[in-house]
């Protein structure tokens, strides 16, 4: 059974790129456009890891990203979320890793960068290779 994703981005070209990128890498994304859609994409489907745009209308992806780990909280579980931003300056990747995210993909990425997540996140660290 393919891993499930979940992208949270609102432009629609962005979702078409990573949607096809987590295809190629074996990948079963599901979509959807707002931080408030992904609170309740999160609440109804468990997924192996979500990639969250930093700046969303209505949510940004610090809130949502909080409203994910209250909600993960309470069901006893830890999805890692990846920041995904053009925004790379240390202190907009530090506020994102100290409100809840796990990582940080800047844009634009590589396809090569965006495997690397995915290794990293999704094979489980006993059958990573080693350094």
């Amino acid at each position: 059974m393919k891993p499930r994703i979940l992208i949270v981005e609102d432009n629609i070209t962005q979702q078409r790129i990573m949607s096809i990128l987590a295809e190629r890498f074996g990948l079963s994304p599901e979509v959807v456009g707002s931080g408030l859609q992904a609170v309740v994409a999160m609440q109804n489907q468990q997924y192996q890891l979500v990639f969250m745009d930093w700046r969303m209308p209505e949510m940004d992806g610090i809130e949502c990203s909080k409203r994910i780990r209250e909600l993960e909280a309470n069901l006893g579980r830890h999805t890692p979320i990846i920041a995904v931003t053009a925004q790379d300056e240390e202190s907009i990747v530090r506020e994102c890793l100290q409100n809840g995210m796990d990582g940080f993909l800047s844009k634009p990425f590589t396809v090569e960068q965006f495997g690397a997540v995915i290794d990293f996140w999704l094979i489980p660290q006993e059958q990573a290779p080693s350094a």
